[in-house]
Formats: structure tokens, C-alpha cells, sequence
């Protein structure tokens, strides 16, 4: 397939997936190589790569690699759409390299407003027996941002009994002439539609069902189809309708919304591959009742925007500002995507929890004066939004030889303590010491309690 052409579609399972790791944190790649791991968290917006192993003579293993690029996780670009560069080289077990690939993409605005839109870049090479290792990295256009990831990949080896699994949202039988189009995966007369991780919408009076693929080369046993739940709960469907030799269907019609894996048996070997499914609602467009930001005016975008800076990384950081309206609203959905608990349904509990914080905060803890600040901007609204109420309070509002102070303390997790105090005598309230090592004590704190507060507070 020519490589300036790149499909939509999923990702491919496997024995090559990694785990997906998360841009604003960086966390360290964990492979998911056990056939027995199960996938129930792996539709969550997230780079990854994956690869799908095929026996061939010789001894060889030919691997179809994809990684998916979710636009969720680009940063707008100041004038229109977002970009990404995309590196992918595998070498074998003595540094030699064995594959390179190399993609540059722009992404039009259009796209990004799809909350389940992604690109995939797709990749293939023939592997001799051993092992080889994948190495890839994602370059964000706008913040300039780059996640890594690695992963080693096994060839089958002599005489295996299966191939890995894969799952499609469409599956043909192609003709010698017929050639493969711009999302199929073409593996012998099998033509696969967006193959990897569907993603299938309940309708109402539709019948869904997902495409499988695979080829089993031994005497191991009978090949067997089972489903199960996120949980790994088995669920029960028909049998699976084939089509050809290791390909055909399987009818998921009546499941509700969630994740699934499809495992595949031959003996003692078992491939797993994930596919989703999802309420029509979930994928019903940008400006849903759900979606705060469509209807909003830049005056309110800005207002939604500010308190993110107690969430934000430092890639996310001064991209906003430089974006026109349209831009800021794409900006604000990608990064509460990203934070998405529960990726693939209409809500965000992570955005609700928050926006309902910041109006407890502007309720609870504005300040007064010459200029009214914001409850979410006080020290104490600081600390709500981080850490919820405290469990307990100490108030002294007219403690007699010092100004007026509370504590707060957190005893849930790690003990958190933080001392307030009301240096103006207009109830606005200054944190002057914690033992929270992301928050700052005053040097003087000691003096502006005194010697009897200070060791009030410490007991506390």
C-alpha cells in the first residue's frame, strides 16, 4: 500500500499491543503480550501501536503493525486543524534494522470535532524466527509534545497453531484482480474493512456484528470462537457464522454498551481481541446536550478555560491563547478527552466533578475587597478543586492573640494539613502553612500564629 495514503480505522490486536500510554503523563509502556490479558480499558484515548503475527514457510513471521493516532490528543493549531509526525523503526535482536517508516499528517478541523476520530498508519514486514523490537514516537504539531513507545515483539517460531486474532467492522472475499481499498487489509483472498478494535453503534432494528480473521496451521484442535465482558464475564452469542477458512462473523446483536473481548482457542493457545460497543447517543456529534463548550461564547470558553491551570501539564500550556474560537472550543474538548474516565459514553464524570467544584468554590469561598476574586482562585478554593472537603476543620475565628485561622486536614491516603489564615480581617483567608509538598508555607508562618497557635495547629 502506498504510504501517503493511510486508511481510517482501528487498531490491530495482538500479542505486539502495548499499553496505551497517556500524553500528559508519560507513563511508562506496558506490554500486553499474555494471551490470557484482557483488554477491557484499551478503547481510552490513547496512542498505542499493535501488531498481528502470521506464519509463513520458512519459519517466518509476517507482522501487519498499525498505530492510531486519536485526534483527541492533538493540540489545535492557531489558524485551523491540528498535525502530527509519526516514527516507527523495528530492529531485530542484534540492532539491525528491519523496518522504517516515517509519516507527516494534517488534520482538518472537521475531524477533530469527531470524539471517536483517529488515524491509523499502517505498516508491514517479514520477521525471521527470534525476537524484534518495536520502537515508535508521536509528535504533536501544536505543543510539540512526544510520547515513546517500545515493545518487543516474538516471531512465532516453528510449527504454531494459530496466527493472532483479528477483528474488523467488514469483511469480503476478494477476487485474484480485485484490489484492496484505502482501508482494508488484504490477507490472502480475505479483504478486512478498518481492521483492529471496531467500534460497532447500536441502532435501532440493526443487527451488528464483527468480522474475525485468522489462520490456524496445525493439528492443535478445533478452532473455538468465546466472548466475553470488560470483567471477563462470558457472554453468550451464536455460533459464529464462516465464510472462508478461518473468517467470517460473529452476531453481536443485543449487547449493551461497553467493551468486549473475542478469544480465540486452538489447543492451549488463545488470542484475544477487543472490539467496543457503543449507544448511538455516545457518538451523536460535537454539540450535544453534554457538550458545554459548543454553545459558548469566547467570554465563557475563557472562564471554563482558566481554572484548567490547576489541571494542566506543561505541554498543554499556552496553546489556548493562541487559538480563535473555534480553536479554543476543540481545545477544551481534547483536553477533558483526555481525562475522560469512561471513554465511548455521552458522559464526562471527570469535567462534571470538576465544573460542579469550581461553582462549590465560587459559592463557598469568594473574597471580597477592592476587587472580587473568584472562589476558585482563593487558597482555598485552590485546595477544594485538588482535594475535595476536608475531613477535618479547626476553626478559630476569634482566636484572641492572633488573626483569625482554620485548618483543614485530609486524612484519607497521604495525611495532608493546611493552615489558613485571615491576614486582612476581611474573610479572605491566605494558606500559610501545609505539609504538601506541592503547595508553599509562608517563612513567617510561625510568627503570624504565635506560640500557642503554632503548637495548636501541629496537634491538630
Amino acid at each position: 500500500m502506498n504510504d501517503s495514503i493511510r486508511p481510517r480505522g482501528e487498531l490491530l490486536p495482538g500479542p505486539g499491543v502495548l499499553r496505551p500510554v497517556r500524553i500528559r503523563s508519560l507513563f511508562v509502556v506496558l506490554p500486553l503480550a499474555l494471551a490470557s490479558t484482557r483488554l477491557a480499558a484499551q478503547f481510552a484515548p490513547e496512542f498505542a501501536c499493535a501488531a498481528a503475527r502470521f506464519w509463513r514457510a520458512g519459519d517466518s513471521t509476517r507482522i501487519e503493525i498499525q498505530c492510531r493516532v486519536p485526534y483527541v490528543l492533538l493540540e489545535p493549531l492557531p489558524r485551523a486543524g491540528a498535525g502530527y509526525r509519526l516514527t516507527l523503526d523495528v530492529t531485530d535482536s542484534a540492532g539491525h534494522n528491519l523496518l522504517t517508516r516515517r509519516w507527516s499528517r494534517a488534520v482538518a478541523d472537521a475531524a477533530l470535532d469527531d470524539p471517536d476520530g483517529a488515524s491509523v498508519e499502517r505498516a508491514a514486514f517479514t520477521a525471521p524466527a527470534g525476537r524484534c523490537l518495536m520502537h515508535a514516537a508521536l509528535l504533536d504539531s501544536a505543543s510539540r509534545r512526544v510520547v515513546r513507545l517500545e515493545q518487543p515483539i516474538a516471531a512465532l517460531g516453528e510449527a504454531p497453531a494459530t496466527s493472532d486474532l483479528v477483528l474488523a467492522t467488514g469483511l469480503r472475499i476478494a477476487g485474484p484482480h480485485d484490489s484492496a481499498a484505502a482501508d482494508e487489509l488484504r490477507l490472502g483472498a480475505v479483504a478486512l474493512t478498518a481492521p483492529g478494535w471496531p467500534l460497532l453503534t447500536r441502532r435501532r432494528g440493526g443487527s451488528p456484528r464483527v468480522a474475525y480473521y485468522f489462520e490456524a496451521y496445525g493439528a492443535a484442535g478445533a478452532p473455538a470462537l468465546t466472548l466475553s465482558d470488560s470483567a471477563g464475564a462470558p457472554v453468550a452469542v451464536p455460533p459464529a457464522r464462516e465464510v472462508a477458512p478461518g473468517a467470517g462473523w460473529l452476531d453481536v446483536a443485543g449487547l449493551p454498551a461497553g467493551n468486549y473481548t473475542i478469544t480465540l482457542a486452538v489447543g492451549a493457545v488463545r488470542r484475544d481481541a477487543p472490539f467496543r460497543v457503543n449507544e448511538p447517543e455516545a457518538r451523536a456529534g460535537a454539540d450535544t446536550p453534554t457538550d458545554r463548550f459548543g454553545p459558548a461564547s469566547e467570554a465563557l470558553l475563557d472562564s471554563l478555560y482558566a481554572p484548567l491551570i490547576y489541571l494542566m501539564t506543561d505541554a498543554e500550556r499556552g496553546i489556548y491563547p493562541t487559538l480563535v474560537p473555534d480553536g479554543k472550543r476543540r481545545f477544551l474538548r481534547a483536553f477533558w478527552a483526555r481525562r475522560d474516565p469512561t471513554p465511548g459514553t455521552p458522559r464526562n464524570e471527570a469535567q462534571e466533578d470538576f465544573y460542579e467544584r469550581i461553582a462549590e468554590a465560587n459559592r463557598r469561598f469568594r473574597e471580597g475587597g477592592a476587587g472580587q476574586i473568584p472562589g476558585w482562585r482563593t487558597d482555598r478554593g485552590r485546595v477544594f478543586l485538588k482535594y475535595g472537603d476536608p475531613d477535618e476543620v479547626l476553626s478559630r475565628p476569634q482566636p484572641g492573640s492572633t488573626l483569625p485561622f482554620e485548618v483543614w486536614k485530609y486524612t484519607r491516603g497521604k495525611l495532608r494539613k493546611f493552615c489558613f489564615m485571615d491576614l486582612t480581617r476581611f474573610g479572605n483567608y491566605s494558606l500559610i502553612y501545609t505539609n504538601d509538598l506541592t503547595e508553599a508555607s509562608r517563612p513567617n508562618w510561625r510568627e503570624l500564629l504565635g506560640s500557642d497557635a503554632w503548637d495548636e495547629v501541629l496537634r491538630f
